[in-house]
């Protein structure tokens, strides 16, 4: 048998209060739960559960950043308009990645990643076949015996 979470339910007139006092809160600080819950003297916790339990609340956090990020962007918009070029260059690295406007870090972080894996197989293969390659100085990787002579094969094959 499972344990099922128990679900705060708001149906007093107390919650009722408390609800609104929340979406009111959350509605003045932005949508900013750390803010609403000074302002309404409650727990940080407890204003994330009735976000998470209660859909007017929920609605409201949602709605309120909703209009600060609506607020943001209208600013950035101000500056770009008036040519700022700190703005128009943070819009295009982050809108027009499609036509081109990519920060050189993310594909130099790119080969970064596939080099670091193919560096790692090779490693895991020498250690697979007990080579101590890795180890040797100057990077001396060890030439493959013949099979049929036991001795390494010369520079022309």
């Amino acid at each position: 048998m499972t344990e099922t979470k128990k679900r705060y339910t708001y149906a007093t007139a107390k919650s009722d209060r408390t609800t609104g006092r929340i979406i009111e809160a959350l509605q003045e600080c932005n949508g900013l739960i750390t803010l609403a819950s000074k302002r309404t003297g409650l727990h940080y916790r407890t204003i994330e559960r009735y976000i998470a339990d209660c859909p007017a609340v929920r609605e409201a956090a949602q709605l309120a950043k909703e209009k600060m990020i609506d607020l943001a962007e209208s600013k950035l918009y101000e500056k770009i308009e008036q040519g700022e070029v700190a703005p128009i260059i943070f819009y295009l690295k982050t809108q027009a990645k499609d036509r081109g406007y990519i920060e050189r870090g993310e594909l130099l972080h790119k080969h970064v990643v596939l080099e670091v894996r193919i560096v790692d197989r090779t490693k895991e293969k020498l250690l697979k076949e007990g080579d101590n390659a890795i180890q040797r100085p100057n990077n001396e990787v060890p030439t493959p015996k013949r099979e049929e002579e036991g001795e390494a094969p010369d520079e022309n094959g």
